[in-house]
């Protein structure tokens, strides 16, 4: 398999792929191996040459070409391999695209049904973290995300074996780039019941985007915690968050709001107006854990995109819970739908895909 795809590439490049243009772009290749996903200590590439990398990638370095037009090869079939990644870093290549693809999902820790902690609560063994984990990072690849918006998402939990869940769906869905908000991080949480082996334990978990595109964190807001709760399960109880970051040219807010008390998300969502009218996002997303609404006054810029059919609990869902903001004046909606992903969390994805409604706003090239 290795030497044919050399023999592609060679071809490739002999037909001058690496003299037509203005910057260095990479293409990564996957050959097979999950290990050769693991693309988080990189080394520099010699451009124009195959590089092998760890256990079965290949990558190679091409000069001076962008990334859309070595998309164009590759859809006509010059490469025979899927690309999971093409990274264009010059900001002067940037060209307007149609069709960008945003997931938002609450992964539930890889968990499933019951993941709050519900009576008979029992820890999986960890070999259904890693599957559950694989098949949500297939899905995040098959459906072509461009952005994932990621909730409930363990950094280092005893629950899920203190694997970090945002690096291992990076590496294995191909969308490298990636950004995180802790929003939850105790030594340990004695939830729930009474015996200590059942318990949570060591928690450290929030938010993740993942992105195929350079993302720049710019704000983490944590959010207030119930009033009415005690003090004492207030400092045990974790906070919802608005994640802000840049990705692709975007303005983006990754967003998890308050399930279980109805006064404390009526605040989140007036802080949401806030942040709205503060930091004008192109797009937020997220875990709304109720209906989706925009203010009057923000009305005619923004839009609310709810998902187009239940979300919650699966596998019967009977609640809308997650959904998009979007800002019409300058993206509209092309499409969106709720992926079936069977029981890998209590929460659908909901996918959105987006297209410029006006041409003077450009922004990264997906591949």
């Amino acid at each position: 398999m290795a030497s044919r795809f050399r023999m592609c590439v060679q071809d490739g490049i002999r037909k001058g792929l690496q003299k037509q243009a203005r910057t260095t772009c990479m293409v990564e290749v996957d050959m097979g191996d999950e290990q050769s996903l693991d693309l988080v200590r990189r080394k520099p590439l010699t451009p124009g040459r195959l590089n092998q990398m760890r256990q079965g990638m290949v990558r190679i370095a091409f000069d001076e070409k962008p990334a859309i037009s070595i998309n164009q090869k590759i859809r006509r079939g010059e490469f025979v391999f899927d690309v999971f990644a093409i990274h264009d870093d010059d900001p002067h290549t940037v060209k307007t695209i149609m069709g960008l693809k945003i997931l938002t999902w609450n992964i539930s820790y890889a968990h499933g049904n019951g993941s709050e902690g519900t009576p008979g609560w029992r820890r999986h063994p960890a070999v259904h973290y890693e599957n559950t984990l694989s098949a949500m990072a297939t899905l995040i690849r098959n459906t072509g995300t461009d952005i994932a918006l990621l909730q409930e998402v363990d950094f280092d939990s005893s629950r899920s074996f203190r694997r970090n869940q945002l690096d291992t769906l990076a590496r294995r869905s191909g969308l490298i780039h990636r950004s995180h908000c802790t929003s939850w991080d105790l030594p340990w949480v004695p939830y729930p019941g009474w015996n200590p082996l059942n318990h949570f334990g060591r928690i450290r978990s929030g938010g993740g985007i993942l992105s195929r595109f350079p993302i720049k964190s710019l704000q983490n807001d944590l959010l207030p915690k119930p009033r009415e709760n005690p003090e004492w399960y207030n400092r045990l109880y974790l906070h919802r968050y608005f994640q802000m970051v840049e990705t692709g040219g975007l303005r983006i807010v990754n967003l998890h709001l308050e399930a279980f008390s109805q006064e404390n998300r009526k605040l989140h969502l007036l802080r949401l107006d806030e942040r709205i009218r503060d930091f004008t996002p192109d797009l937020c997303g997220g875990d709304f854990n109720g209906s989706i609404d925009v203010h009057e006054d923000l009305s005619h810029e923004f839009e609310a995109i709810p998902s187009p059919g239940p979300t919650y609990p699966t596998p019967e869902p009977h609640e809308r819970l997650d959904g998009f903001i979007l800002k019409k004046s300058r993206f509209k909606p092309l499409r969106v739908e709720v992926p079936d992903t069977g029981t890998f969390s209590d929460h659908f994805p909901v996918l959105i895909e987006i297209e410029e409604s006006s041409k003077n706003r450009p922004i990264s090239p997906r591949v």
